[in-house]
């Protein structure tokens, strides 16, 4: 069972993550953030925003093949997530 306190870790490691990505515009620092979330908890509830989080933050800094590996992976590990739609869409423009 995960801790309290790793738990804690995870939600605001993403929240932090999406700050430095949708406000402060520091899409590098965002994707390292995101990929800690995914490390405490690769199979967390948030696991596919954190993946959308680093595909985000991977087309900001102009790197299409992390953007695509990241939209690939959320759809091959959450294929029910509601993010499925974007990161399909996406994934067609990529292409």
């Amino acid at each position: 069972m995960e801790s309290a306190d790793r738990r804690t870790a995870y939600v605001a490691t993403l929240a932090r993550a999406t700050l430095l990505l949708d406000r402060l515009d520091r899409p590098a620092e965002a994707v390292a953030l995101f990929r800690r979330a995914l490390v405490l908890a690769p199979k967390g509830a948030l696991s596919d925003e954190a993946l959308y989080g680093i595909a985000a933050g991977c087309r900001a800094l102009g790197d299409s093949a992390a953007e695509r590996a990241a939209l690939e992976q959320l759809l091959a590990d959450r294929p029910a997530s509601p993010l499925r739609l974007r990161a399909q869409a996406r994934l067609s423009e990529l292409r």
